[in-house]
């Protein structure tokens, strides 16, 4: 299971940072693709993966918004 942690969003490039912990990096490719299936998002990367001491992974992922013209309902 996956457990995010924490959230920040930068507003000038519409970039959301979210970091977690996951047991395994099959769990943290699940969440990427999960994100990445979202009409809303345009860009999903990984910007750290690491092992904490207890053998889970950290790890932390920008999530990029489309523009608002992109996503709007016409």
């Amino acid at each position: 299971s996956i457990r995010l942690t924490n959230f920040k969003f930068n507003q000038g490039d519409q970039t959301l940072l979210v970091t977690g912990v996951a047991k395994s990096l099959k769990e943290v490719a699940q969440q990427m693709l999960a994100f990445k299936r979202l009409d809303t998002l345009e860009q999903v990367s990984a910007t750290n993966i690491d092992y904490d001491d207890q053998g889970g992974i950290v790890f932390s992922l920008s999530l990029r918004q489309k523009p608002a013209s992109a996503t709007a309902v016409r």
